[in-house]
């Protein structure tokens, strides 16, 4: 990935650095992404093209199930970005540094999974010319969904906040660490092949705000750290309904044996936060943390 960048030092303030980069890259499909399997799958979706030729209210258009083939798309193309960073760096002393980046991505042909409804929807769209749902008369025999690309360029931007520092005491070395980031525009398309985008930042899934802390600490052959791990508060983009903030915290502490080894006890999800639920099933899991608590004893030795 082809990238510029420029770094110059600010000369009446002692300990500012002012940073700026510009980059261009592609990233191409997974081979199973462009060949690999298709799954049968009776999707629900609601038909709205097939309601219109049958003279059906749209509001009262029904959900039903789909013979849907989810797999590969040998015609993907591959990703396209752009992308530049502006920020300042600033060094309070000899162990504690700050720095604040602006950055923006524009991403072009971005690969997505789209799903029975989203071919339903483009179907809707063009009149009955989507070539992914086949018809007989107004009836739809199956649908081809799977990985397709984005029909409009996208552009993600925000603001990163990073601060990182070192104490020493005779009661040992603490060592601190900690990010925060800020979306300011996520975008998204409102309903997929339409072209029309909206902000997605605050909405579940793209929250704004992220931020992640770590300390550690170590005197002699002792070690300890303590991570936190913070999403922020979002809301789901088509029901409004809220979803609070949400934190899990882990700890490590252990003992280094010099050439025996060394002992460690690790507690990931420290306070044994539940997952965010709604109605008793998780409301995202690729963001939220699915364990409890767990507790790991490890010894390692390096040969």
């Amino acid at each position: 990935t082809p990238r510029v960048g420029v770094t110059a030092q600010v000369p009446s303030v002692q300990g500012l650095t002012v940073r700026a980069s510009y980059g261009e890259g592609f990233k191409a499909p997974e081979l199973s992404d462009l060949f690999g399997a298709t799954a049968f799958s009776a999707s629900g979706g609601i038909d709205y093209y097939g309601c219109q030729l049958n003279n059906i209210e749209l509001s009262k258009c029904p959900n039903q199930q789909f013979n849907t083939y989810i797999g590969s798309n040998p015609d993907l193309k591959a990703e396209n970005s752009s992308s530049y960073s502006l920020g300042v760096e600033y060094d309070f002393s000899d162990n504690w540094q700050a720095a604040l980046t602006y950055f923006n991505l524009e991403l072009e042909d971005a690969i997505a999974i789209t799903s029975a409804q989203d071919q339903l929807d483009v179907d809707y769209q063009t009149g009955g010319n989507n070539p992914n749902v086949v018809r007989i008369g107004a009836a739809v025999q199956s649908i081809s969904a799977g990985y397709q690309n984005a029909v409009v360029p996208v552009e993600r931007n925000g603001v990163d906040l990073t601060v990182n520092g070192m104490i020493e005491t005779k009661y040992g070395r603490f060592m601190v660490g900690g990010d925060i980031s800020h979306y300011l525009n996520y975008d998204e398309e409102v309903s997929y092949g339409t072209g029309d985008l909206y902000n997605a930042a605050g909405t579940l899934g793209f929250t704004k705000w992220r931020a992640n802390a770590l300390v550690r600490w170590s005197m002699d052959d002792y070690f300890a750290s303590l991570s936190w791990n913070y999403i922020g508060a979002s809301e789901s983009n088509e029901s409004g309904e809220e979803f609070p903030q949400w934190d899990v915290f882990n700890a490590r502490v252990g003992y280094d044996l010099g050439e025996r080894g060394t002992v460690g006890l690790t507690v990931r999800n420290l306070f044994d936060r539940d997952p965010l639920l709604d109605d008793g099933e998780m409301v995202n899991e690729y963001i939220y943390d699915l364990s409890g608590r767990v507790v790991t004893l490890t010894y390692s030795v390096e040969m």
